[in-house]
């Protein structure tokens, strides 16, 4: 299985720059809404895909 991945992943040079720097925006938008205390964890929390995933009972450890 690990092999179809990388031959997979050989085809791809690089993530289109708008795909690539997705994570960077997303970023600067919650540093952005937490200096003007518009950012509300819980509501980040639900909407994200392991927040999504603990609510259907996915096992999260607490560290």
């Amino acid at each position: 299985m690990k092999s179809s991945i990388n031959q997979q992943v050989a085809g791809i040079e690089e993530l289109p720059r708008h795909v690539a720097e997705i994570p960077e925006r997303q970023r600067k938008a919650m540093q952005k809404a937490r200096q003007q205390d518009l950012f509300n964890g819980r509501d980040h929390l639900a909407n994200s895909p392991i927040g999504r995933a603990m609510l259907q009972g996915f096992p999260v450890p607490i560290r």
